[in-house]
């Protein structure tokens, strides 16, 4: 099972992790990097992915909260779980 982190603190932005999420998961190059393309791809995710989420009070993080929920309802393959705060860290800048 492949898990990753997500400590939305740690991004700038929802384009930043939208960069990351595309080059730490693979997506192909046409990936829409918003809400909907993360959505497509998630639902129809071919392996198990576990999402370790830990909450910053972003403005955008509610959205992808959002998308990872309803994905992980659609593909059983995806399991989301929140962690509690660690220590801080630097912010990812935006993805170009």
């Amino acid at each position: 099972m492949r898990s990753i982190k997500i400590r939305f603190n740690d991004f700038e932005n929802a384009k930043a992790l939208h960069g990351y999420l595309r080059d730490t998961l693979g997506f192909e190059d046409y990936y829409g990097m918003n809400l909907d393309a993360l959505y497509d791809v998630l639902s129809m995710w071919p392996e198990e992915l576990k999402l370790l989420t830990e909450s910053g009070g972003t403005a955008f993080e509610e959205g992808f909260y959002a998308v990872f929920r309803d994905a992980s309802e659609i593909n059983r393959r995806i399991t989301v779980r929140e962690v509690k705060a660690g220590g801080s860290r630097r912010k990812r800048r935006r993805q170009h």
